[in-house]
Formats: structure tokens, C-alpha cells, sequence
């Protein structure tokens, strides 16, 4: 589904949100401390939602050379046994400009609120998702999600689903009854 796993992201942190686990004002350091010195170091979790997250990153899927180490850290391209997973990756953005100024769509933004999600779940992504989204909803089959080296989600662009299941979640973010 590539970049619709942004809003089933979003969809998580809402049910999230919803259980009290998030709060979408707080820093996301209170969740994820291990990017307190990088580009998220003082964004809020809004920021993350709101795609108004200001750090280095060039979204140019020619492909430029962030998208390239991108790629290698999510394991969606080759990349020598040493290279940094996606989590080392996000740490390392700087920060470019306040959050909160503009709004700027790039993806490792949502992988940022896939960790967050992680760590306010105390739950891996994948079983997240089951429990906040796939089981309530009466998912037919399990999704799918691709993972790095280091077991960690695309939580921007990773995740696969049958159409069905797809259309299930699209009815009830419609309000409608399955």
C-alpha cells in the first residue's frame, strides 16, 4: 500500500490517543528520548501528525542521496552489513528551521510516529495495529509489513493488506458499520 501505511499510522496514533497512551501535545522525546539531540529532538507529536516537522531531509525519488540512504536504512535497497537501520537513521536527521512553520510531506516523518506509537504501546507495530485496528475491526486476513535488518517498521510505506480489509478500515473511518 506504500505511502496509505502513512494513514494507518495516523489511524494507530489516533486509537492511541483514544486509549489515553498519547498525548499528541507532548514532546516526542517523552516517548522516544533516543532522538532528543536530532531533528525531532523538541517536535511535538503533532508536528509528526501534522507533517510540520522541520529537520534535513530531501524527498527526491530520483533518486537523490536521501532517499538513497533512506532506502538503505529501511532495507529497501542493499546496503553493507554495517550500514545504520531506520531508527539510527531518524536519530541522525538534523534540524532544519522550527516545527511547526510549514508543512513538509516526507515519509520518515510517519516512520518518527511509528516509533512513537511503538513506544507508547509498549507493542512492536505490527502487533499494535492488530490489537488497535485489525482485531476491532474484524480484519479477514493479517497484514503484512516490511521490516529492516534490526526488525524495525516502514511504518511509512511498509505495510500490506488485502483489499477488503483495506475497504473494512475505509468504511469505518467513514463512520459506516462493517
Amino acid at each position: 500500500m506504500f505511502s496509505v501505511t502513512k494513514s494507518i499510522t495516523s489511524l494507530l496514533c489516533g486509537a492511541l490517543v483514544g486509549a489515553g497512551k498519547i498525548d499528541v501535545d507532548a514532546p516526542v522525546i517523552s516517548y522516544v528520548p533516543d532522538v532528543a539531540d536530532g531533528g525531532f529532538g523538541d517536535a511535538t507529536v503533532r508536528h509528526l501528525l501534522d507533517m510540520e516537522a522541520s529537520y534535513s531531509f530531501v524527498e527526491d525519488y530520483s533518486p537523490g542521496p536521501d532517499i538513497v540512504l533512506y532506502r538503505n536504512s529501511a532495507g529497501w535497497y542493499p546496503a553493507p552489513p554495517d550500514h545504520m537501520g531506520l531508527h539510527e537513521f531518524l536519530a541522525s536527521r538534523q534540524k532544519e528551521g522550527e516545527h511547526g512553520q510549514r508543512f513538509r510531506y516526507m515519509s520518515p516523518t510517519t516512520d518518527m510516529l511509528g516509533w512513537v506509537c511503538e513506544a507508547a504501546s509498549g507493542l512492536p507495530y505490527a502487533l499494535a495495529v492488530s490489537q488497535y485496528l485489525w482485531v476491532p475491526m474484524g480484519a479477514e486476513a493479517d497484514g503484512d509489513m516490511t521490516l529492516d535488518r534490526f526488525g524495525v517498521p516502514r511504518a511509512a510505506g511498509g505495510l500490506s493488506a488485502t483489499p477488503r480489509d483495506l475497504a473494512r478500515l475505509g468504511l469505518i473511518v467513514l463512520g459506516g458499520v462493517v
